[in-house]
């Protein structure tokens, strides 16, 4: 008769844990987006990835003829670099030297942004104007932002072409 009153008993338990959990699980909300999703707007498609990765300085002519002739497909032409949360709209953007060229940011947050060891800073809702030169005149430029917003991975990086129009 024990073991009858212990089996019940043990019954009685995993049947109580498992409707415990059950109820737990639907009282608790959706796990939140990751902090890449809330980045990028969009995934990244594989001539979007292969842009972003430079030739080594001491990579073969054909290698580094072959990424700027990637990175002058995918270029957009425009005034405008909207910076926001990092989440850099166009991802290559091309331009003219000397040019005013617009950093945009409608985030509530400060973004950085690093072009030729310069840095830039795009106060929250606002967009700064600089000259898109950089001191090496025309040619492919990488360039890098940070976000203080706490919400998403503050990071990002880009290319500028000058003089590609």
């Amino acid at each position: 008769m024990q073991e009858k009153n212990k089996f019940a008993i043990v019954a009685v338990l995993v049947v109580a844990v498992i409707v415990s959990y059950l109820i737990y699980a639907s009282l608790t909300p959706p796990p939140e987006e990751s902090a890449t999703e809330k980045v990028l707007s969009r995934q990244l498609t594989g001539e979007e990835k292969a842009v972003l990765n430079f030739p080594a300085a001491d990579a073969p002519e054909e290698v580094k003829r072959e990424h700027f002739e990637l990175a002058s497909k995918l270029a957009e032409v425009s005034p405008t670099l909207d910076v926001t949360d990092c989440n850099l709209q166009p991802l290559v953007l091309s331009a003219e030297i000397e040019r005013d060229l617009t950093l945009k940011n409608t985030s509530i947050y400060d973004v950085e942004v690093y072009i030729e060891g310069k840095n830039y800073i795009v106060p929250p809702e606002d967009e700064i104007v600089i000259k898109a030169g950089f001191g090496k005149g025309g040619g492919l430029y990488g360039y890098s932002c940070n976000s203080t917003a706490p919400d998403t991975l503050g990071t990002g990086s880009g290319l500028i072409i000058l003089g590609a129009e």
